[in-house]
C-alpha cells in the first residue's frame, strides 16, 4: 500500500500526500515530540517535514515501508535538530518562512484534506521544486 502511495506521490497525487500523511502523523509526532516539547514548535517542525517530504519523494530510491518510515523519522529528526540549533544560535528561523497556508491544524488533530494540501503543491511548483 505504501508502495502505490509512493508512486501516486511522483506523480503529484495530493490525494496520495492525504493518505501518507493520515497514515504517519501520529507517529513522526511522537518523534518530534521527545526533542521539542512545545505543541507550537512541534507543529513548525512537522510541517516543515512534511514539506520535505512530499519534495523528496520523487528523489527517494524506495526500498520497503519499514526502510520509507525510518527516512521519514530521520526526516522528522533532522528537522527538529535544525530548528533547536537555529532556536539555540539565535537565528530567524527558516521554519517560519514557509508559507503558512501550507498546514492548518487545530489542537491535536492534524489532518490534511485537498484545500490544505493544495498550497503545498503551489508552493513545491513555483519552488521549482517539482517541475510541471
Amino acid at each position: 500500500m505504501v508502495e502505490q502511495l509512493v508512486e501516486r506521490i511522483r506523480q503529484k497525487d495530493q490525494r496520495a500526500m492525504s493518505q501518507l500523511y493520515q497514515m504517519y502523523i501520529e507517529e513522526l509526532s511522537s518523534v518530534c515530540y521527545r526533542y521539542v516539547p512545545s505543541e507550537s514548535d512541534t507543529k513548525d517542525v512537522l510541517q516543515n517535514s512534511f514539506v520535505k517530504i512530499f519534495t523528496s519523494v520523487p528523489t527517494i530510491d524506495y526500498r520497503d515501508e519499514p526502510s520509507f518510515r525510518g527516512w521519514m523519522k530521520k526526516v522528522v529528526v533532522n528537522e527538529t535538530l535544525t530548528f533547536l540549533k537555529d532556536r539555540h544560535l539565535g537565528y530567524s528561523s527558516r521554519h517560519t518562512q514557509v508559507p503558512a497556508t501550507i498546514a492548518i491544524w487545530s489542537s491535536r488533530n492534524y489532518r490534511f484534506d485537498e484545500q490544505t494540501l493544495h498550497p503545498i503543491y503551489k508552493f513545491c511548483t513555483r519552488a521549482r521544486i517539482w517541475r510541471v
